[in-house]
């Protein structure tokens, strides 16, 4: 149209022209010029053709665990952590503790009082089955005589001398003794009732303890791996419900992605995932979801999430992917490019070649993707029509082949100790004396290290006390037992046991005290912590000697604000200068990435873990740093968005049109034409290829 319009302009300039050229009179009518179609004019062109259309949308994703958060069920008091990050645990396991000491009393005392209830009854059993025994044989000897006495005969009874009087007196004992069974049992009945009474309400006190006790406990719902911890420090108040870590299935890999609406996914004609260059179909999982404003739903975390059929699990954590929304396609269709079509008020067309003349011609358009529109009717293949359409083929060219792409994560780390625990004097009896700490700060050690050397001084005088009073003790029991007739002494001699018994105890760990001369770490880990002291101090009982890490618990730190880096990725950990030159560690990711998690667990931060042997070394190089955070300058770096096995194309030859990317193909005969594929992602130098283009193809690189 705009053609038209522009040759309709040219003419009346011309007219205009040629009034002015005249002898000075104008023309009575001024004739008007309408040109229906440009005619005889000369234009570029393309050739109408048949290509692949389509529209497509990428989801950049990460492989996954199944993520389950751990949560309090009622507002507690933060105690200090059960299970880290990169912990295995089984559902139950404890990931947090909250503050359980005054439960933890409340269920020792009913323990010991329900434990001293059963003792009392199973005493109190053995002495009444055993006098109910004596009552029943009793009885049974009395009904015995009386079944003799009505046995005997008429005869029998006048030759028995004062057989009534005998008589009435065995009749008397009798009932006495079936009065003295009756009364035991009603007793014991009674007595063996309220027990069980109070021991069913003790047992449901208990079990609301219990029930009371894992509140504060915050536990592992399912069987797993730890990816994810909420950082609190103690007697932080930590509300119901709130995430305080999340344990993660291995074994359950999810794609996370970009947001998409459930029914795009629906609407798409072609779903599938791409990872490792290798294809994967796909199910989109219902989330947790919100509403927008067109009324479709989307997951309320900001991410998709879609499960893969991948039957030979080759798929593993970590994993970079991408999921194709191919939302529409038409294949094999008569196209042309863009600038080709016009409109008007009447409708779409073109101006086709007939020869070197354009035509008017109405035409039906379908799909309109990137440089191309499809022609539904109105046009043939291999007819020409206006369009500025240019292809070029360049000298430069390059074979496609195959390869890995990747990003690369870099960013400073840090040693992150999670959780601390002072070793303290083991001495509880007798004075100890610090004569020398055997160990530097984050250095690390094994279980069972000596870390101190301590001197004691015993209590001598508490000793040889609680020896006389051992003595006596063992006099008195054996007193108890030379009298114990049937036994009679049993509660005394079993009191006497239990006290004597606790006697040699106190005795043993007094002796055991004053022979101690070390302090050894009680697991393997690094010092965190030293005192300040001086040859000779008193050590306090509980006090503090050096702060120790287990080394299960220790941790390098960076920051993730994008959360580029999730569980299954591999670091590497380097650290230079000019004193020590470059060490370098290989470190795994242990924390999942935000797209896996609520908003209230996303930190900010990622946690890798080394070997023993690498944190040794990695430790060492904070000397004279103190606290969690040891900011040591250690570089994180690490390959992520790597796509292995997958066609690459040199951004030089791509053109970027309308979203869809291009390269000029070039074929045996030096000839080229564009050809759309769907691009996967790129690094600074390559696009790789999702489909359209294949290995070994020539393309131009200008």
């Amino acid at each position: 149209m705009m053609r038209k319009k522009l040759l309709q302009i040219s003419i009346s300039a011309l007219l205009a022209l040629s009034l002015l050229a005249g002898c000075g009179s104008a023309p009575a009518d001024e004739e008007e010029v309408e040109l229906i179609e440009p005619v005889g004019v000369t234009a570029d062109y393309a050739v109408v053709t048949r290509r692949d259309l389509q529209t497509v949308k990428i989801l950049n994703g990460k492989v996954v665990p199944a993520v389950s958060e751990v949560t309090f069920s009622s507002g507690q008091n933060f105690k200090k952590y059960g299970n880290m990050p990169g912990m295995n645990v089984r559902a139950g396991d404890v990931i947090v503790y909250g503050s359980t000491e005054n439960i933890d009393n409340q269920i020792k005392d009913l323990q010991e009082q329900m434990d001293a209830a059963s003792e009392d009854m199973t005493d109190y059993l053995s002495e009444t089955n055993k006098q109910l025994a004596e009552y029943i044989q009793h009885e049974k000897n009395c009904a015995d005589v009386m079944d003799s006495f009505d046995g005997m005969t008429e005869e029998e009874r006048e030759n028995y001398e004062n057989y009534d009087s005998e008589y009435e007196k065995y009749r008397r004992i009798y009932q006495q003794a079936t009065a003295q069974r009756e009364k035991c049992e009603q007793e014991l009945k009674k007595k063996t009732e309220l027990y069980a009474l109070d021991s069913e309400y003790n047992q449901k006190k208990l079990r609301r303890l219990q029930k009371k006790r894992e509140d504060v406990l915050a536990l592992a719902p399912v069987d797993g791996t730890v990816v994810a911890i909420n950082y609190f420090d103690e007697n932080n108040w930590v509300a119901k419900e709130t995430p305080v870590g999340a344990v993660g299935d291995l074994n359950a890999l999810e794609l996370k992605t970009d947001q998409v609406f459930e029914s795009e996914v629906k609407r798409a004609e072609d779903v599938f995932a791409i990872v490792n260059g290798k294809r994967y179909e796909v199910e989109f999982k219902k989330s947790e979801s919100t509403a927008s404003s067109e009324g479709e739903t989307a997951s309320a975390d900001g991410y998709a999430t879609f499960l893969m059929d991948d039957p030979a699990h080759e798929v593993k954590a970590g994993d970079f992917g991408i999921v194709v929304l191919v939302a529409r396609q038409e294949k094999d269709v008569l196209s042309v490019p863009k600038d080709a079509i016009n409109t008007d008020s009447d409708g779409t067309f073109v101006y086709r070649y007939e020869g070197d003349t354009t035509v008017f011609t109405p035409v039906k358009t379908g799909l309109s993707a990137g440089m191309f529109t499809e022609i539904v009717s109105g046009l043939e293949e291999g007819d020409r029509v206006v369009s500025e359409y240019r292809v070029t083929a360049g000298d430069r060219t390059t074979t496609l082949q195959k390869g890995r792409i990747y990003t690369t994560f870099k960013q400073n780390g840090y040693l992150f100790y999670s959780q601390n625990e002072w070793i303290k004097n083991p001495v509880e009896y007798g004075t100890a004396y610090l004569d020398e700490i055997k160990v530097q700060q984050y250095e690390r050690v094994e279980k069972g290290q000596t870390v101190a050397v301590i001197r004691v001084k015993p209590n001598a005088l508490e000793i040889a006390r609680s020896e006389r009073t051992l003595l006596r003790a063992q006099e008195d029991l054996a007193e108890l037992v030379r009298t114990n007739v049937n036994d009679s002494n049993a509660k005394q001699i079993k009191r006497q046991n239990q006290t004597i018994a606790d006697l040699q105890k106190k005795i043993s760990e007094m002796k055991a005290d004053a022979a101690t001369t070390e302090v050894k770490a009680p697991y393997s880990g690094i010092i965190t912590g030293m005192i300040q002291f001086e040859e000779g101090d008193i050590l306090q009982k509980d006090g503090r000697v050096v702060q120790i890490s287990s080394e299960d618990n220790c941790y390098v730190v960076c920051e993730d604000e994008n959360g580029q880096l999730t569980v299954g990725n591999e670091v590497l950990i380097s650290y230079s200068d000019s004193n020590i030159g470059t060490i370098s560690a290989r470190g795994d990711v242990v924390t999942v990435a935000p797209c896996a998690l609520s908003k209230s667990l996303t930190t900010g931060y990622t946690l890798m873990k080394v070997s023993p042997e690498d944190m040794t070394t990695l430790s060492g190089i904070n000397q004279g740093a103190g606290g969690w955070w040891m900011r040591a300058f250690f570089t994180i770096t690490s390959e992520v968005r790597s796509m292995d096995n997958v066609l690459l194309v040199p951004k030089t030859a791509v053109k970027l049109e309308g979203g869809v990317t291009y390269v000029k193909v070039k074929d045996a005969d030096g000839r080229a034409e564009y050809v759309s594929f769907i691009a996967g992602g790129s690094d600074n130098n390559n696009y790789w290829v999702v489909s359209g283009l294949s290995e070994g193809m020539t393309i131009c690189l200008e």
